[in-house]
């Protein structure tokens, strides 16, 4: 339960850490003019920190008369520490202030004193300052008032300034859990967070959050990870305030990613992060991805036209806003048999490519891959193919710890000799899905969409 002091429904003379009521006007007996503040403040991040103390005052602003003080204990791992009060409608606008006066390790067994006077000795730390808070007391609602109280710890701890580079334009937002652990064996976490990119970016995905780490001797190589929570087609969390959370989007979701980095005590170390998100589309009953600008579509497919190169080929499809055709980046074949090793077959200039520019609306490009079914392993088999697709100008080198979607096909191809002549298609989970790839991921091949060359005249003859 959060830590909070409620004084709403108290006779306030019986509360010895306060002052002689909140609002001179306040008639318990009349709730018609009756409103609730509801005090909340929020302390930084802190390593080594479970509990603290804040002394919270809330009164008029005109007057020196009719304040609330009071000491408020709080848990960390709670979420802020909360005083609810009565205020009176007519009064004139309300102002809030706190102040942390105790950090501790564990919990306190005592109340921790009252407001104003010493608190008990706990870790030492560096007030910032908080900024006071002016409000207006509304007849018959809560009016929630948001705190911050910045604090530094100056003993063994630096911070680092996390960076999530993600923004879809087409997102309303993104929650991502960032954690930090120190170089303890095993780690030990320093802390961890879900964090709203409304609040803490550009609302779209990008993410940038300042946190603390541990300095202290031998435990300065830390590791700081990043998981996505979920994409939402609207802000989730207004700012400090309480959220009503709504269905995340549907995508393929990203495995954790994490880097190494030093803690310099004092210091502020940046460490960056690059995801690109798959989204699922859904559309005429199949499934395509949507991620970098593209929305991509994929398939195994079955012919009964006869030839060399077909029944069965692969395909990838995608449209994009991009003026230059995209570059599919891909694999050759592994075929996977019951008690045989693995078989890879090269696929050779076997790639026939599509490409539709039209005056208006989205570039469409396409892939077909065909493999050579003389060669293609009987048995019972199972191919495997992975793909990227990738903008004109785009690259997967980098240092940045990143991740970006990539195709892949986990399809049985035959059963006891028999080739199995079923078509499949991309799917959140099954054959044809999607995975991710790390930076600097190297394919055997990469092939531009290019348009198919005209057909020649036939030669002109003389009859």
């Amino acid at each position: 339960m959060r830590p909070s002091i409620y004084l709403a429904l108290l006779p306030l003379p019986l509360l010895g850490c306060l002052d002689a009521g909140t609002s001179g006007r306040v008639d318990l007996q009349d709730d018609s003019n009756r409103g609730q503040l509801v005090l909340r403040v929020h302390v930084g991040d802190l390593y080594g920190v479970d509990s603290g103390l804040v002394d919270i005052a809330v009164g008029p602003v005109t007057s020196d008369a009719g304040w609330t003080r009071a000491r408020v204990p709080w848990v960390y791992s709670e979420g802020p520490a909360q005083l609810v009060v009565p205020c009176d409608a007519r009064d004139a606008p309300y102002r809030a202030e706190a102040h942390v006066v105790g950090l501790y390790r564990g919990t306190l067994d005592s109340a921790g004193g009252v407001f104003g006077e010493p608190a008990p000795e706990g870790l030492a730390y560096v007030h910032q300052g908080t900024s006071p808070a002016v409000t207006t007391c509304v007849a018959g609602e809560d009016t929630v008032v948001n705190l911050l109280a910045p604090i530094l710890r100056p003993s063994s701890q630096g911070s680092f300034d996390i960076a999530v580079n993600a923004s879809d334009e087409e997102v309303g937002d993104a929650v991502w859990r960032l954690r930090v652990e120190n170089g303890e064996s095993p780690p030990r976490t320093v802390w961890e967070k879900d964090l709203p990119s409304s609040v803490h970016g550009d609302g779209h995905g990008t993410l940038s959050y300042v946190g603390p780490c541990d300095s202290a001797p031998g435990m300065e190589d830390s590791h700081v990870s990043v998981d996505l929570v979920g994409l939402f087609a609207g802000e989730q969390t207004p700012r400090l305030a309480p959220s009503s959370p709504s269905e995340p989007l549907d995508v393929w979701s990203p495995p954790t990613l994490t880097a190494t980095a030093r803690c310099r005590e004092n210091n502020n170390v940046f460490v960056q992060f690059d995801e690109v998100v798959a989204r699922v589309i859904r559309a005429d009953d199949r499934v395509q991805a949507r991620f970098a600008g593209l929305t991509c579509s994929a398939g195994w497919l079955y012919s009964e036209h006869g030839g060399p190169l077909i029944p069965r080929f692969l395909s990838v499809g995608c449209e994009t806003e991009h003026p230059a055709p995209p570059v599919l980046h891909f694999d050759d074949l592994t075929f996977r048999c019951e008690g045989a090793d693995p078989l890879t077959l090269p696929i050779g200039d076997r790639v026939v490519t599509t490409l539709q520019t039209p005056d208006d609306g989205p570039l469409a490009a396409g892939w077909l891959i065909f493999p050579e079914r003389e060669r293609m392993p009987s048995g019972r088999c199972t191919m495997e193919v992975r793909a990227t697709v990738l903008q004109a100008d785009a690259t997967l080198e980098g240092d940045t710890p990143a991740l970006y979607p990539e195709l892949r096909w986990t399809v049985p191809t035959s059963d006891d000799g028999r080739p199995i002549e079923t078509s499949l298609h991309l799917d959140t989970h099954g054959p044809i899905t999607v995975g991710y790839v790390r930076e600097n991921t190297l394919y055997d091949h990469a092939v531009v969409a290019e348009p198919q060359p005209e057909p020649e005249p036939p030669p002109f003859r003389i009859p």
